[in-house]
């Protein structure tokens, strides 16, 4: 009878190396629309005028874009910090 173990083992340690990670950088391009769909409600169910809530969105999902670009950029995979 033939023992499958070692085989199997490095299979899913290869799939937990290959498993996406949620970086920095994704988030905030999660973060960028959530900005500015909660700058379109504000809009619509508020007084402030459309584009006075897009502006006000629009600070806060710069500032987010910036710190992501400028203070900690995306990096290889390969490399650490």
């Amino acid at each position: 009878m033939t023992d499958f173990r070692p085989a199997d083992a490095t299979v899913v340690e290869t799939i937990r190396k290959r498993r996406p990670t949620l970086a920095p950088a994704d988030l905030a391009l999660l973060a960028l629309p959530g900005l500015f769909f909660a700058g379109w409600i504000v809009g619509i169910v508020s007084s402030f005028a459309m584009t006075t809530a897009l502006a006000a969105a629009m600070l806060p999902a710069l500032c987010v874009l910036g710190y992501v670009l400028f203070c900690r950029p995306p990096t290889d995979a390969t490399e650490t910090r």
